[in-house]
């Protein structure tokens, strides 16, 4: 039986990645800033985790490393 995915709505990816980061207890404008195509984010222990559940969210999407600092997705 197919699952209901195609009838949930999308969440842009921006929006859902500021929701997971802030559920981890980082603070938006200090720890983390999000644009359209990518993330700046802090150096911290749970960036790994964050990557794993963006490319299971959306795995449309191809995720690399700019910079340290720096997420892009396209």
């Amino acid at each position: 039986m197919k699952r209901n995915e195609d009838k949930r709505p999308k969440v842009q990816i921006k929006d859902f990645a500021n929701s997971i980061l802030q559920l981890i207890g980082f603070k938006r404008g200090k720890d983390f800033q999000t644009y359209r195509d990518h993330l700046f984010i802090i150096k911290h222990p749970k960036r790994g985790k964050v990557l794993s559940v963006l490319k299971e969210e959306y795995p449309e999407y191809n995720f690399y490393w700019d910079t340290p600092r720096i997420l892009k997705w396209f």
